[in-house]
């Protein structure tokens, strides 16, 4: 190379370099605007956003920066901005999910499931079993909003984890993949120590109503107890009239909790009269919990054909 051409070539470099800083200074004055805060300015405030995202990955590798600021303003700012950039974010938002702060790592999950790419399942999967409680939620969480049901084995693992928000969070997502081969590990979710993972494992069978899921619903009846056997009652509702007479039983227990929740089963039992005289009955039952779950149910039956 001849002493003009390396002339040339540092120009070059001294350019690029230039026009990189004014870039870098650009998106950083774009993000102030964007984090302003001040009302009368959320017109200019989201323009930002929109400009700032078309910076792609250059953007990205900023605003990754600022998932560790305290302020919630700039860190919910950021997590807009690499939700609405979307794939050019994917590098650093997966290089994030390593980072030693949980509060990183964790929002960095969180952006990639709201930006559903399936590119991101890898390094989630391996995120969901390892690491940090937050994070493993996080990623269980995302994986469900993706839909890849090739997360369904480390979902049903993280089940199991000794913490009740990555139960809850395995569990909902299961119930968005809609995979009825974890069936036995959600029933046993039925019988958690915390109310948020039997809650979230209930409505992910409720989403899965097959025949496989009602014999053993049933079954599972012989021998469980509450809280167990009342999530069973009420997933009973999902089969209709294919289990009327089961719930029909269950509104002559003498127990309130069970007459309760037969009747909250039966407001998904649409275009059956005995059903509707059955909970018209439970209006005069001695408990109030029992007449306030027969009313709703009856409400319920007059409501488009949703399942609940």
């Amino acid at each position: 190379m001849n002493y003009s051409s390396k002339i040339v070539l540092a120009i070059l470099v001294l350019l690029t370099t230039l026009i990189g800083a004014e870039r870098e200074t650009h998106i950083k004055e774009l993000f102030a605007i964007a984090t302003i805060g001040d009302a009368r300015l959320s017109q200019q405030s989201q323009q930002a956003k929109v400009k700032l995202s078309s910076y792609g990955g250059e953007a990205a590798k900023f605003l990754v920066t600022q998932l560790r600021r305290i302020n919630p303003l700039k860190f919910e700012t950021a997590k807009e901005v690499l939700t609405m950039i979307g794939d050019d974010a994917l590098p650093y938002l997966v290089a994030a999910l390593s980072d030693t702060s949980p509060k990183v790592s964790s929002a960095a999950a969180e952006i990639l499931g709201a930006i559903k790419s399936k590119k991101a399942v890898s390094p989630l999967k391996i995120a969901a079993l390892h690491g940090d409680v937050n994070l493993k939620s996080a990623a269980c969480w995302a994986l469900g909003e993706i839909g890849d049901t090739s997360a369904v084995d480390v979902l049903t693992q993280a089940l199991f984890d000794t913490s009740a928000l990555v139960r809850r969070a395995a569990a909902y997502a299961l119930g968005q993949l809609g995979c009825c081969k974890n069936i036995d590990a959600l029933l046993g979710l039925l019988s958690d120590g915390h109310y948020s993972v039997r809650y979230a494992a209930f409505e992910a069978l409720r989403k899965m109503c097959t025949p496989k899921l009602k014999e053993k619903v049933k079954l599972r009846l012989k021998n469980a107890n509450p809280p167990e056997r009342d999530f069973l009652i009420v997933l009973l509702g999902c089969f209709g009239d294919e289990v009327e007479n089961d719930l029909a039983s269950f509104v002559q227990s003498t127990n309130y909790f069970e007459r309760g929740f037969a009747c909250e089963a039966l407001g998904n039992v649409r275009g059956n009269y005995k059903v509707a005289n059955i909970l018209k009955k439970a209006l005069w039952d001695s408990s109030p919990f029992v007449r306030m779950k027969a009313l709703r149910a009856l409400e319920n039956l007059k409501k488009p054909h949703i399942l609940r």
